[in-house]
């Protein structure tokens, strides 16, 4: 099953230096590969050629589905599928289970191996299998080669496809929100230019609205001006013609006393 080891060292997925994690691409490789391929806080996935900027492979999401299933493995007290083609049952019920230290005491009539009490229930869920007391069944198998390993390698690719089905479930969820994120963000880049824009346009035209107002104001002072010039030219006018007038008038007079008077004196 390529999927339970590293693409690029080919070692097998464990919990410690081989832990798998999710790349920002979508793909996958151990922790150790991942931290050997930053450069100057650069990776590049070698699946897809992407690169992304990574401080330390720990920055990197953990592929926790995957680590459901190998540790599913252990829970079944079976090797990895690359080392089943050596099992053979020569266990007695002395031995204890790697992962609860606990005496073997089960045996899954479908599967065919030892499980303790504690992984019943996880075991179970996992293959439906059925369980019997170890007691039982030693006598007829203890010492013999396991008969249905394809049964096996059968339950472990059923397990794994549905993993594999899980993990992709989650990595379309992880692709499903990014998109959507993104498209939040579109959105909102685009809410703010066109903001931006109401607000200049709203600017251009308030600013367009206060010149043609200062214009008027403007011609309006201008043309009161010229107004009030022309009426004091007017009553300047006026009254420079009024002058004259009365001092035509007081002329006359003066002139019509002057002849009167010299022609008095004449008579």
């Amino acid at each position: 099953m390529e999927f339970l080891e590293c693409k690029v060292c080919h070692e097998p997925y464990d919990e410690d230096d081989h832990r798998p994690r999710h790349a920002p691409c979508g793909h996958g490789l151990c922790t150790a590969c991942i931290g050997a391929l930053i450069k100057d806080g650069i990776y590049e996935c070698p699946t897809c050629r992407q690169k992304n900027k990574v401080v330390t492979a720990d920055d990197l999401q953990v592929n926790y589905d995957l680590i459901e299933v190998i540790r599913g493995f252990k829970t079944k007290n079976v090797p990895m599928p690359k080392e089943t083609e050596s099992i053979v049952f020569g266990a007695s019920n002395e031995e204890v289970c790697t992962i609860h230290s606990k005496t073997l005491e089960l045996w899954c009539l479908t599967c065919q191996f030892f499980i303790c009490k504690d992984c019943v229930e996880f075991h179970s869920s996992l293959t439906g299998c059925s369980t019997t007391i170890a007691a039982n069944a030693m006598e007829n198998l203890k010492g013999k080669p396991i008969k249905n390993i394809d049964m096996l390698l059968s339950n472990f690719e059923e397990n794994a496809k549905y993993a594999s089905s899980r993990i992709q479930e989650k990595t379309d969820e992880k692709n499903e929100l990014l998109d959507m994120a993104k498209r939040q963000m579109k959105e909102m880049q685009e809410t703010a230019v066109r903001q931006e824009k109401e607000l200049l346009d709203k600017a251009k035209t308030e600013k367009k609205e206060l010149l043609e107002k200062a214009k008027r104001q403007k011609r309006e002072l201008l043309e009161k001006a010229e107004r009030q010039e022309r009426e004091l030219l007017e009553k300047a006018e006026r009254q420079e013609r009024e002058l004259l007038d009365r001092a035509a008038k007081e002329k006359n007079k003066i002139l019509q006393m002057a002849e009167r008077q010299e022609k008095e004196l004449i008579e």
